[in-house]
């Protein structure tokens, strides 16, 4: 039995990624060998022979928290470890299955790591030489729990996911509790190349809901993907959120919410 998945994240909504998520995967991961489950509400989907396999938690328009429908997936999943993915992560080079294969070795020989993340890590890090490639991330550093593609203990995911979370509470607030966990976070060292590529300029394939036209434009003509990209709508020019702008109630609450996590585990 195979000790990972592979979880795309994703939701009803978001149906329309789904075909040039898997055809690229399929394309661009040709050794790929562990099986897939989609995250999604109440529909399901397969390309060709990938077998992947949807739980359809919930009838046809029936929505619940993205956290609550991540702690269901992921007890319904009977591996160790879950690669954690997004729907719009179009991948633009091969995967590197050999560099995954040694981050289970590693997984499966140190129980005091909780995950292995491919992307670089914001904030100063801790190059402990402990495994090549990656280095730790400190006990208060930010986004120790993020939803960039990374390997994860099951158990860990499950631990700091809590059911009335969105993805950006998980990756702040969620983030909080993970600073009294006894295990260790690692993340890719800057210029080091990872298993995966799939953004451009930081940019991954949606933005706030829209196509980023200069990541999936090439990519979709790559692959013979035909798409009418003014359904979803195009975001020609992305750009950071402004935090400041959120509402003050909100970012009083968000607060609130992130020092309870922090000191109580909540």
């Amino acid at each position: 039995m195979e000790k990972c998945t592979i979880l795309v994240n994703s939701c009803d909504k978001y149906e329309d990624t789904w075909y040039p998520l898997f055809k690229i995967m399929k394309a661009e991961w040709k050794d790929r060998k562990w099986p897939i489950v989609l995250n999604t509400e109440s529909k399901t989907f397969d390309y060709e022979d990938m077998g992947i396999k949807t739980f359809r938690l919930y009838q046809h328009g029936v929505k619940d928290k993205w956290g609550k429908r991540l702690i269901e997936t992921l007890k319904r999943i009977d591996t160790e470890y879950v690669l954690m993915y997004l729907d719009d992560f179009f991948l633009t080079r091969p995967v590197n299955q050999n560099m995954l294969d040694q981050c289970i070795e590693w997984l499966d020989k140190n129980d005091d790591v909780a995950v292995f993340c491919f992307m670089p890590a914001y904030g100063e890090n801790i190059k402990d030489g402990r495994f090549e490639g990656f280095e730790k991330r400190p006990q208060d550093g930010d986004y120790r729990l993020n939803c960039q593609a990374a390997l994860w203990r099951k158990e860990i995911l499950l631990k700091y996911t809590r059911p009335w979370e969105n993805p950006w509470d998980w990756e702040v607030i969620g983030n909080a509790r993970t600073r009294r966990c006894e295990k260790a976070f690692y993340s890719l060292i800057g210029g080091v190349e990872g298993p995966f590529e799939y953004s451009l300029k930081d940019w991954s394939g949606i933005y706030r809901g829209k196509w980023v036209r200069k990541v999936v434009e090439p990519l979709f003509h790559k692959h013979n993907i035909d798409i009418d990209l003014t359904v979803r709508g195009v975001e020609e020019n992305p750009f950071a959120v402004d935090l400041t702008q959120r509402p003050f109630l909100k970012k009083v609450k968000e607060r609130l919410m992130y020092i309870a996590a922090k000191y109580f585990g909540i």
